[in-house]
């Protein structure tokens, strides 16, 4: 019985052995049927979730700056730029430079010469002109002349025993196309500081005059001056006593002196303290209280105007009627009346405000009336470091000049 019993016993173990063998493997390969569950997705610890990016509107773009074309130099309008009597004008450079440009525009020549003072300039020059002593017909430098009423003259400055050191003499005369001179080199023909030269009746008046001259008065400087008259040779033929004309203003005509006299009872608020008379080369009176319509005139020192000469072909009387030379009386005034044609010929011709030589700083060149370009270039002497007072300077101690006290 026992026997039997551990048998049947050890029949129970390996069939309960055998039975959960069998499920374990049913149930691996059978999944449960029917699962559609999503498997959950894993996210690392060390990872954050990615923001949806936000979307920034670009602002409104801005429109690109526009800038200016580079401005049209040279000419600017169609056709010459002036007329004759004009045919060139000349602008100042850098340094010493100058340059000459014709009525098209064109650069015509470039030239260097210094800067003194009573020397013409630039501006607008005819045929003849000669700006800084430069003749613009010849395109040469030439030598510089003083041009007045019909003639022109050269000084030269010496050595003279005076507070002065030195004075100025007349070593030359040329008529109004600078032909036939008359040297008077060896003459020693002194002027002085203040001197001048009329031309009256074919004669050249010389009138000497110096700062010592100068005499303080009531209605202003009174000039104590001396007079000489020379021939169309250079001979001296006599002189004259300035006292007879009041004092020599000028010359009307070539053929009369102009004379002024201070006002006996001047108007504190008249601009005017003189009253001009003209006189024949002897002293004689031939009109009183006139008003020369001066064309041209001369002063050896801008600060001292007493010392200026006048010309003139014109006159107007106390009345205001014109005359001409030969002292007829005219209907109107010519509209040439202030003109000289030497100075037209030679010096710089003004016009007025229809044509202008004008510089804005970066800018030179030619306006109209209006201001409008008609030729520019760039301003040339933004080129240059020059420096007047400087080169002023090496010159006085490159001639071993004397400074002074100073």
């Amino acid at each position: 019985m026992k026997r039997l019993f551990s048998l049947l016993l050890v029949f129970a173990v390996l069939a309960g052995v055998s039975c959960s063998g069998t499920g374990e493997k049913q149930a691996e390969a059978s999944p449960t049927a029917g699962s559609t569950a999503e498997p959950e997705a894993v996210t690392p610890d060390c990872a954050e979730p990615t923001p949806e990016p936000t979307v920034t509107p670009e602002p409104t773009p801005r429109p690109r700056p526009t800038y200016p074309a580079a401005p049209k130099l040279g000419k600017l309008i169609d056709g010459p730029l002036f007329e004759e009597p004009i045919k060139y004008f000349v602008i100042d450079g850098e340094s010493s430079l100058h340059y000459v440009y014709d009525a098209m525009g064109e650069l015509v020549c470039t030239f260097s010469a210094p800067d003194y003072e009573n020397i013409w300039g630039s501006g607008f020059f005819g045929e003849y002109g000669r700006p800084y002593d430069f003749d613009l017909h010849t395109m040469q430098q030439c030598e510089h002349y003083e041009f007045f009423e019909d003639f022109a003259f050269k000084l030269d400055y010496r050595e003279a025993d005076n507070d002065y050191g030195w004075a100025s003499y007349l070593v030359e005369i040329r008529d109004a196309d600078l032909e036939n001179p008359i040297d008077l080199s060896n003459r020693d023909i002194e002027i002085g500081y203040l001197g001048s030269v009329l031309h009256i009746e074919g004669k050249f008046l010389i009138i000497k005059c110096s700062y010592e001259d100068m005499v303080p008065g009531e209605a202003g400087w009174h000039i104590d001056s001396e007079a000489i008259l020379i021939d169309a040779d250079g001979s001296i033929v006599g002189s004259v006593d300035p006292d007879a004309f009041g004092e020599i203003q000028g010359v009307f005509a070539g053929k009369y002196i102009i004379g002024r006299r201070p006002k006996e009872d001047p108007d504190p608020e008249d601009w005017e303290p003189n009253v001009y008379s003209i006189y024949t080369l002897g002293g004689e009176l031939v009109m009183d209280n006139v008003k020369p319509i001066t064309n041209s005139s001369y002063c050896p020192d801008d600060e001292i105007w007493e010392s200026s000469v006048w010309s003139a072909d014109y006159l107007t009387d106390a009345d205001g009627a014109c005359y001409n030379g030969e002292l007829e009386p005219l209907a109107t005034t010519p509209e040439d009346a202030a003109t000289n044609a030497m100075l037209v010929k030679y010096g710089p011709i003004w016009t007025g405000s229809e044509l202008r030589l004008y510089s804005n700083g970066v800018f030179y060149g030619i306006c109209d009336e209006d201001w409008n370009w008609l030729f520019r270039i760039y301003n040339p002497r933004l080129a240059s470091d020059y420096n007047n007072q400087r080169d002023w300077e090496a010159e006085h101690w490159a001639h071993g000049w004397d400074w002074g006290d100073d």
